[in-house]
C-alpha cells in the first residue's frame, strides 16, 4: 500500500512539473492587429431604441402565466420594425417560439462560423418593491447619465448593441469573411430550456462547428478591486452548471 502511494506521489509530482514547465514556456500565437475603424453612430437613436426595448415586460420566469405572451410577440415585432435591414439581409429562423437565430453568410465558406448571443427576457420585479425604484422598472426612463429599467444591463442592452452593429455594418456594405450567427433568446433567466436549447439543436442539425461563441459577458467595474483606480472590463469564461453541497 505504501509503495503504491509512493508511486502515485511520483506520478502526481511529475505531472505537476510537466504542467509548470509547459505553463512557463507557453507562448501564444501572435495575432495580427486589427485596424480601428471610425464609425459614425446615431447615439440618440440607440438610446431611444434601448429605452423602447425596456418597455416590453418580457418576464421569462412568468411565461407560463401568460398564454398569449403578448409582450414577447410585441418585442419580436418591434425588432423587425426597428431593424428592417437586418431582417431583410440576413436569414432568420424563429426557434422555441420566441427565440431568433439570424445567419449572415460569409464570403469564405471553409472558415468556421461564429455565434454572437444575447437574451431579451428579464427577471420580474419583486411585488411591493416598485416604490423602492428611483424610476419605474419598465418605464425606460432616460436622464442625463443613465437609461433606467429592467434589461438596461441584463441583457437588452446587448440585444440592441448587436442589432445596431449589424445595421451599421450592412449600411456600409460590409461583408464578413466567415459566417456570423446571432441568437436572441427569450428564456435565459429560466435556464434556456426552450429557446437556447432550440438554437443549439438547430446548429447541431446543420452540423455547424463554431470557431467561438460570444455571449453577454460582464460589466466595466469601477472602484471594485482594492487598489485599482482605473475601470476594469472583466471577461467571464465559464459554463453554467449546478452543485449540491451537503
Amino acid at each position: 500500500m505504501i509503495k503504491m502511494l509512493q508511486v502515485l506521489g511520483l506520478i502526481i509530482g511529475a505531472l505537476v512539473i510537466v504542467i509548470s514547465v509547459r505553463t512557463v514556456n507557453f507562448t501564444p500565437h501572435p495575432e495580427s492587429l486589427v485596424e480601428r475603424q471610425a464609425l459614425k453612430l446615431n447615439e440618440q437613436a440607440i438610446v431611444t431604441h434601448l429605452s423602447e426595448a425596456i418597455r416590453f415586460q418580457t418576464l421569462s420566469s412568468q411565461l407560463a402565466q401568460y398564454p398569449d405572451h403578448e409582450q414577447f410577440e410585441g418585442f419580436v415585432t418591434w425588432l423587425a420594425e426597428t431593424y428592417p435591414l437586418v431582417h431583410s439581409k440576413l436569414s432568420l429562423k424563429r426557434l422555441g417560439k420566441y427565440s431568433l437565430l439570424f445567419k449572415w453568410t460569409g464570403k469564405q465558406a471553409p472558415l468556421k462560423p461564429i455565434l454572437l448571443s444575447a437574451h431579451y427576457d428579464v427577471v420580474p420585479v419583486i411585488p411591493g418593491s416598485e416604490e423602492l425604484w428611483e424610476h419605474q422598472p419598465f418605464l425606460g426612463k432616460v436622464d442625463e447619465t443613465h437609461i433606467w429599467g429592467r434589461g438596461a444591463l441584463d441583457d437588452k442592452s446587448a440585444v440592441i448593441a448587436l442589432m445596431e452593429a449589424l445595421t451599421t455594418l450592412l449600411e456600409s456594405e460590409y461583408e464578413p469573411e466567415r459566417t456570423v450567427y446571432v441568437s436572441l433568446t427569450h428564456d435565459e433567466e429560466m435556464g434556456g430550456g426552450t429557446g437556447t436549447a432550440a438554437v443549439v439543436a438547430e446548429l447541431e442539425s446543420e452540423h455547424v462547428k463554431l470557431e467561438f461563441s460570444l455571449d453577454e459577458g460582464s460589466f466595466v467595474l469601477r472602484d471594485f478591486f482594492p487598489g485599482m483606480k482605473t475601470p476594469i472590463a472583466s471577461i467571464n469564461v465559464a459554463e453554467k452548471g449546478s452543485i449540491v453541497l451537503d
